[in-house]
Order: structure tokens, then sequence, then C-alpha cells
């Protein structure tokens, strides 16, 4: 992987089955937590401790649900951890004006710009999942907590940072690169701004749902409510 990021090097097929490899041992890491690990832990967090055998069917869901929310959030966590790792050693990660030098030539098209799209959506399910956690075992004020941290990075990263540093940057300073290279895919150019614009659609929507459970929250005195993605759950 090296080379490609130091675009000394081409993807070759050896890096294309290690990402087969990664995606077989997600899937068995999620099986073998999710039996020995998450499922027990949801188990005790929202039924003290009972034996899965005593936890009934109405409420085997919401231990399901919560097992989801503790594989997902150490999903997210370690991608984002591995995904920063990276970023870190790049030295354009924080100069956007590099996102698309060399580009249509780079030897993985988008990989910069990518991997800091990547990088800004992971952060926020980071804290999203830890919130559906803490919320499904009832301990509100960790959830709030975690809810906040959530808001945040979603104001910060998905509305301010993604248009103002990312758009601005595959809009404008791609036009910069390609004007050099000689070539002008309008096409490809016009395509990719335009999936871009209609991501930011989403989370100005998603945004405001948000934003509307907090004003909910501090009228039920810091209380969070069902997650704004997340089926209903069933009650007794």
């Amino acid at each position: 992987m090296a080379p490609i990021w130091d675009g000394g090097g081409a993807p070759d097929a050896s890096q294309l089955l290690i990402a087969i490899l990664f995606a077989m041992g997600f899937g068995l890491a999620r099986l073998i937590l999710n039996s020995l690990i998450y499922k027990r832990l949801a188990i005790r967090l929202l039924h003290n401790g009972c034996s899965p055998l005593m936890v009934d069917d109405s409420k085997l869901s919401k231990v399901d649900k919560c097992s989801e929310s503790m594989w997902k959030f150490t999903y997210y966590a370690s991608v984002q951890m591995w995904v920063i790792s990276i970023l870190c050693q790049a030295p354009w990660a924080m100069n956007t004006k590099q996102y698309f030098e060399g580009w249509p030539n780079q030897e993985l098209g988008f990989f910069r710009i990518g991997t800091v799209i990547l990088a800004l959506h992971d952060t926020c399910d980071v804290f999203l999942e830890a919130a559906k956690v803490f919320k499904y075992s009832e301990k509100e004020s960790r959830a709030s907590l975690c809810f906040g941290g959530f808001a945040i990075s979603w104001l910060l990263l998905r509305l301010i940072f993604f248009p103002f540093w990312i758009i601005k940057a595959s809009s404008y300073y791609s036009i910069n690169a390609l004007v050099k290279s000689g070539q002008f895919p309008r096409t490809l150019y016009y395509i990719f701004n335009t999936m871009l614009l209609m991501l930011l659609v989403f989370h100005i929507y998603w945004g405001k749902l948000i934003f509307a459970m907090i004003t909910r929250q501090l009228k039920n005195q810091g209380k969070v409510g069902e997650d704004i993605r997340s089926d209903s759950e069933d009650e007794d």
C-alpha cells in the first residue's frame, strides 16, 4: 500500500486480495465478537446479567440492536483510527489544493479526497453508535453526552468542513489540476461533484432532524429520544 500512497507504484492483484481478506475478516470478527462478547454484554446491561434463556422475545429484539450497535461502534472506531493514522502520514491531508495534484493520472483515482471524506463521515458514526448503546442500556447521561458529540461532529464535519473545504476542492482545485494536465473529463467531473452535492443535501436534511431531536431532548430534561434513523422499538 505504501507505494501507492507515495505515488511511486500502481495497484496490483495482491492489493485486491488484501481487500477481500479484510472483508472476510471483518465478517468473521463480527460473528465471533457477537457470540462471545456483545450479546452477553448487552444482556448484562439491559437485563442485569440474566441468562439468555430468560430473556423473552419482546426484549430479545432490543438485545440484538444493542449488540449490533456495539459491533458498529467497534468497526467505526477501529477504521477511523486506521484512516487517521494514514492521513497523519500524508503530506497532502491538510492541504486541499493537493487533493487533485497529478489527477487524473494518480495511481488510485480520488483516493486522496475519498480518504478524507471517509474520515469525516465515520467520526460522526462513532459517537452515534456509542449513544445508541447507552440509550439501550438506559444510561441517559452518557447517552446525552455521546449524542452531543455526535451533533457537534455532524455540524463541524458534515455541514461546515465538507461543503466549504471538500466540495470546494473537488469543484475548483480539480479544474486547476486538469488544466495543467491538458485533460478535462467533463462527464466525470460533473458526476462526481453532483454526487457530493446530493450528499450535502442529505447532510442538511439529517442535520435538521438531529437538531430537532436536540430541541426535544432539552424539553425532556436531557433524556435522549429514540434514534431517528432506527426502527421503532416494540413495546408491551
